[in-house]
């Protein structure tokens, strides 16, 4: 638990150091329980500002960020084995925990349980909804491996519109299980690759002119 618990801290400060330009370590910290306390409100259809998920801000000045984006951050998830006894027989087996397995999106029998990367995202996209977020981000990081990211495809686009320097030799995946159709970048290049301006942006509205 503590590895993960340091994992979203090491994030809260990459996060804020790239929300401010290298200048703030310090814009954007892990919620309260990781945001349980938002999810126990919502269930009595409580809002809680800027809580759900598993950052939010503790400066004002990261607000836009927190207020379109609802983040939850993985930590470990990778395929181990263990040696288990029967208690019955009293024999030993290997049991296995699966981890992410992007694979497991395309070979996965339909009566094998749903791959652990979209029971991510469907729980992320709910929670997202309920609390009005424009965007669902997670971002994981694998035993011995780096920080991935991993968000819809519609919002690759998006954000591409507005980022229009993305290198065509960043490693990225394009997956798509049943409806769901994501992207998934190593983080840090994402974030040399999409500008904070990106979440701070309004829309612009065609206003009338009356004659």
């Amino acid at each position: 638990m503590a590895k993960g618990s340091n994992f979203e801290r090491d994030i809260c400060r990459k996060l804020s150091r790239w929300w401010t330009g290298g200048k703030r370590p310090d814009v954007f910290w892990r919620t309260a329980g990781s945001g349980a306390r938002a999810t126990v409100r919502m269930k009595k259809n409580e809002c809680t500002a800027l809580s759900a998920g598993d950052i939010g801000c503790i400066d004002p000045v990261g607000a836009k960020l927190i207020q379109s984006c609802l983040i939850e951050i993985k930590r470990g998830y990778s395929d181990r084995g263990k040696i288990v006894k029967s208690k019955k027989t009293g024999k030993q087996s290997v049991q296995i925990t699966k981890g992410i397995n992007i694979l497991s999106c395309i070979d996965n029998l339909p009566t094998q349980k749903t791959p652990v990367l979209i029971d991510w995202w469907e729980k992320a996209e709910k929670e997202r909804v309920e609390h009005k977020r424009k965007y669902s981000f997670i971002i994981f990081k694998r035993d011995r491996k780096e920080e991935s990211i991993v968000f819809a495809e519609n919002t690759y686009h998006q954000l591409r519109k507005r980022n229009m320097s993305m290198r065509t030799t960043v490693p990225m995946i394009y997956m798509r299980y049943q409806f769901h159709e994501l992207m998934i970048v190593k983080l840090d290049d994402f974030l040399l690759w999409c500008n904070p301006s990106s979440f701070r942006q309004r829309r612009m509205i065609k206003r009338r002119i009356k004659p």
